[in-house]
């Protein structure tokens, strides 16, 4: 079960799944056992891109779809959530009258678009931006939820 997001317009869209984990044979290592390979399928109008890399942990995973689900509850005491590897991004407001929240996830370094590869992070250049409703935020942490059951923390 993927994370998908999509504007109501269709102009912007993300596809964020995991493949599996990066080291599958290595178990006993905090990090090297957590990693896990991740594809992005993204769209921004005529733009559209690809990309797998081993971006984030197991445990991260598991801390978005908390954010999320804290997100939906209309909780932004911590209006963004940042990973080890700095190649995701996400950014919330709360939208008027407790509607849900306006997202911003950004893409740097190996997850950007091909042509607008970067060796710098934190240009906040290249992003999408979603206006949900608590009941898709609420759906977007089950999503998540669902790639940790399939890949979970695996302990050192």
């Amino acid at each position: 079960m993927a994370l998908v997001l999509e504007r109501a317009d269709g102009q912007q869209r993300l596809e964020l799944d995991v493949l599996g984990y990066e080291s599958p044979d290595v178990e006993d290592e905090q990090y090297d056992s957590n990693w896990l390979v991740i594809r992005v399928d993204a769209r921004d109008g005529d733009t559209t891109w690809s990309v797998e890399d081993p971006a984030l942990l197991t445990w991260e995973v598991e801390r978005l779809a908390g954010w999320f689900g804290r997100l939906a509850r209309g909780r932004f005491e911590h209006p963004w959530c940042g990973f080890v590897e700095p190649n995701l991004e996400f950014r919330a407001d709360p939208l008027p009258d407790g509607a849900g929240a306006r997202l911003r996830v950004y893409f740097e370094l190996e997850l950007r678009p091909p042509d607008r590869r970067s060796g710098v992070v934190g240009r906040r250049d290249v992003f999408l931006e979603f206006a949900l409703t608590p009941e898709q935020l609420r759906a977007a942490a089950r999503q998540l939820y669902g790639m940790v059951a399939r890949f979970p923390v695996r302990p050192w």
